[in-house]
């Protein structure tokens, strides 16, 4: 959900130059964009509060733009999110749930996972590697080892939430995707 924060490095960003950074690029937009953020993440700090909203401004926009065009051609279409948090990831560390976290040596790197998160991390892995696998064999990628995953449609826009409690939520952050359809469009995948 993070994914853009690996594109940055103001890790000690404040609130005051969140708002600023979000007033020169949304204008009279930036203060919904700020409050409506941080309801949905509280705890979250500028910096990861700022990564959300660029990784949904140019990623996660441009995959719901996919996901409906799919969708109009009769596609199979399945849409999975990264949930809140890896576990094990230590409190300390700069990102949360982004494609650059992974089980890393002792070598300073993006994140690190404890060893007593290890049997978790290895479980999550096996449910998204089953999906993956049944996907790649069948064109669907329900198996026993996750929750029934009903196909994307526009209407119940269920989405597979992949994190400690793998679960079907009915358009995830929906709230923020119905946001971003009345803001400036993205020049790139980094909003």
């Amino acid at each position: 959900m993070d994914d853009a924060g690996l594109f940055f490095d103001r890790f000690a960003m404040t609130e005051r130059e969140l708002t600023d950074t979000l007033s020169a690029s949304y204008g009279a937009k930036s203060a919904l964009l700020a409050k409506t953020y941080r309801e949905h993440f509280p705890t979250k700090s500028p910096y990861l509060l700022h990564a959300q909203m660029i990784t949904d401004a140019g990623f996660r926009r441009f995959a719901h733009v996919q996901a409906e065009a799919r969708r109009r051609v009769s596609t199979p279409l399945f849409t999975p999110i990264y949930g809140k948090e890896l576990p094990g990831v230590r409190r300390k560390v700069r990102r949360r749930a982004c494609h650059g976290c992974r089980r890393v040596d002792a070598q300073r790197a993006r994140c690190h996972f404890g060893a007593a998160a290890q049997p978790m991390r290895v479980a999550m892995c096996d449910t998204l590697a089953s999906a993956f696998l049944a996907f790649a064999k069948t064109g669907d990628p329900n198996n026993p080892q996750i929750p029934r995953w009903p196909r994307f449609d526009a209407l119940q826009r269920s989405t597979l939430v992949y994190d400690r409690n793998t679960r079907i939520e009915r358009d995830p952050h929906g709230a923020l995707r119905t946001l971003w359809l009345d803001m400036p469009p993205s020049a790139s995948v980094l909003g």
